[in-house]
Parts: C-alpha cells; sequence; structure tokens
C-alpha cells in the first residue's frame, strides 16, 4: 500500500483511501494515568477486562511536545467498546475515560503514511484522445 501511495505521490495522481465502517477503530482517551506508564501494562490489563487494544499513544503538548497525562486508546471493533466508559480505574489509580473531542477544523494535508491502514484505494485518471490536426488537401496532392 505505502508504495503505491509514494508512487501516486511522485506522479501527482490525485487518489482517495478509504476504511469500512466495520473495520475502522473505536477511539478512546484515558485521563490521569501518568504518562510514562509502561503501554504493555496498559494493553494487558485492558485485555483482563475483555477488549483487544489496537494501539495506545501517549498524547503531547502542542506546542512543548511535552507528553501529558492522556492517552489515546484504539480497540478492535467489538460490541463491549461503549462498557470502556465505565472503567474507573487502571493499574492502581483512578482514571476517567471518554470520547476523544471532534476536530472542529478541517486538516489541510492530509497524513497518509500514519497508522492508518487504508482498505481500498480509487484512482481516478483521465485520458483524453489526442485531437489530429486538420489537413488540407486536394486532389492533386496526397
Amino acid at each position: 500500500y505505502r508504495k503505491m501511495v509514494r508512487e501516486f505521490k511522485t506522479q501527482q495522481i490525485y487518489y482517495h483511501t478509504y476504511q469500512l465502517k466495520e473495520d475502522i477503530a473505536f477511539r478512546i482517551v484515558i485521563h490521569y494515568l501518568h504518562h510514562p506508564t509502561n503501554i504493555e501494562d496498559i494493553k494487558q490489563e485492558l485485555a483482563e477486562l475483555g477488549h483487544r487494544v489496537r494501539n495506545i499513544i501517549n498524547i503531547h503538548h502542542r506546542s512543548t511536545k511535552e507528553p501529558l497525562n492522556l492517552f489515546f486508546v484504539d480497540l478492535e471493533p467489538a460490541p463491549n467498546n461503549k462498557t470502556n466508559y465505565d472503567i474507573t480505574g487502571l493499574q492502581n489509580r483512578i482514571v476517567k475515560i471518554e470520547p476523544p473531542h471532534s476536530n472542529k477544523y478541517i486538516t489541510a494535508s492530509l497524513d497518509l503514511t500514519s497508522d492508518h491502514t487504508p482498505i481500498i484505494a480509487t484512482i481516478s485518471i483521465t485520458v483524453l484522445p489526442k485531437k489530429s490536426k486538420p489537413k488540407l488537401h486536394t486532389s492533386k496532392t496526397n
């Protein structure tokens, strides 16, 4: 996939990628969990509660780039994902779990090299036939 995207960018081909709704990860935000916490420990504890973790990212401050006590957690799609909001403690700490805030602004660039796994790529190329130049001829010339 990434080789294809790289080739599209070099040839300046317009393309679009998307995921099916049933394949999109369910994202939650964990508040009040200290930033040096081991990510594998968080995965293991959520697995014990019956959730399959796809990815965990520690959120950094926008300008100072310092790690915050917030974690993005991407879960595999499952019917029990909404029960995450009832969890009040992880690793002997009181935590708050809520959905991420929606971004009200449209981002100017699309980062297709991130951890997203697109399912289908649609290529749109319009080929225009080359028109021949008009020719003048008489019966005496070829």
